[in-house]
């Protein structure tokens, strides 16, 4: 399991980053193939963070930790259902 860490929660509505569906600062369960471990991340503040990675061992630290940045975007579509 790895826990992630580094991104900030958006305020509103508060949302927190996840990874693999999993909230960031909860372990993650992740399979490995040959040291290598795939999963979608998912950041909704506009910043620049620094995500690091543990496993309670091992952890990121310095230039080994992601570096991104999330910019602030408007919507290209809405779609509103009402019933009557």
């Amino acid at each position: 399991s790895i826990t992630f860490s580094g991104a900030a929660t958006s305020s509103s509505p508060a949302t927190v980053p996840t990874v693999a569906s999993t909230n960031f600062g909860t372990a993650t369960s992740m399979s490995f193939s040959n040291g290598v471990a795939t999963a979608s991340m998912a950041l909704y503040k506009a910043e620049s963070a620094t995500i690091a990675a543990t496993d309670g061992t091992l952890s990121a630290t310095g230039a080994d930790r992601l570096s991104v940045t999330v910019s602030a975007a408007t919507y290209s579509k809405l779609a509103v259902s009402l019933s009557t």
